[in-house]
């Protein structure tokens, strides 16, 4: 459903609908159907503009770099997010391989838990095309590849949500309530939002800030159509369409998810 929603509006599933829908109504209401394609054509024209796409994904990036390791006796653990796959890479023999955007957390992740020894939990389900749970593959690269233990992996989630409801299981169930959360910067907002839903108290680790406005030469080309111009819009869109939908979630979920989080509190409690 939600990959519907997003086709039909944010662009460039928008722009395509109402220039469809100036080009037929075009036939008994001349002036409504170029209005109609008009605005098709600015939406077009302004999310394919890198110029756009950097200034909407930067407006994201609300959380400064991490500045330093939290201080204190209470115990943290660091969570650090999936952020996609590529399924059958070929150059890895057809095997699945964490995507660009994951790596980036990845490393900044590894290069945090040699700093500062933590226990550290990867969180990503099962893609539909993909053989392995995201978090296995981050795990091998984690271990294998930067020598950086790992504690938990939370392997069942499908969303940042489902992330965050799922991950704080597992730490609860540690008594641990206060996390190092590793994303991208303008993913950030959304994912400390939800993981302070589930009651943790979250020191955000951005890392991938993106440039309010791209470094093209001269600057001016910055504001030329581009593939690369929509594809940033597109996600910025996305995101911020995301985050408000979630921040919107009415009271009784948040109840639901408050009464799970204490009773999850209290058996720990009786267990130890």
């Amino acid at each position: 459903m939600t990959e519907i929603l997003s086709a039909l509006l944010l662009p460039p599933g928008v722009a395509i609908w109402l220039l469809l829908a100036g080009m037929v109504t075009h036939h008994w209401r001349r002036w409504t159907g170029r209005w109609l394609l008009v605005i098709a054509m600015l939406i077009m024209v302004l999310s394919s503009s890198e110029a756009v796409g950097h200034r909407a994904l930067a407006s994201l990036q609300t959380s400064p770099p991490l500045a330093g390791w939290p201080a204190g006796e209470e115990p943290v653990a660091m969570v650090v997010l999936g952020g996609g796959i590529r399924s059958r890479a070929p150059a890895y023999h057809g095997e699945d391989v964490p995507s660009p955007l994951t790596l980036e957390r990845l490393r900044y992740a590894a290069l945090l838990a040699k700093a500062h020894p933590v226990d550290v939990l990867l969180s990503g389900g099962r893609k539909r095309e993909a053989a392995s749970p995201e978090a296995v593959l981050m795990n091998q690269v984690m271990v294998e590849d930067y020598g950086v233990p790992v504690r938990w992996l939370e392997s069942e989630s499908t969303s940042t949500e489902d992330n965050a409801r799922l991950a704080a299981e597992l730490l609860r169930k540690a008594g641990i309530h206060k996390i190092v959360l590793v994303t991208h910067a303008w993913h950030m907002p959304r994912a400390k939002m939800l993981f302070e839903r589930q009651k943790l108290d979250v020191v955000p680790a951005p890392v991938g800030f993106v440039p309010e406005s791209p470094m093209a030469r001269p600057r001016w080309l910055a504001y030329l159509p581009s593939a690369r111009g929509l594809a940033l819009t597109a996600l910025a869109l996305r995101e911020k369409w995301a985050y408000w939908w979630q921040s919107g979630q009415s009271d009784d979920r948040r109840g639901v998810d408050e009464s799970v989080a204490q009773a999850s509190d209290r058996s720990s409690a009786s267990a130890n």
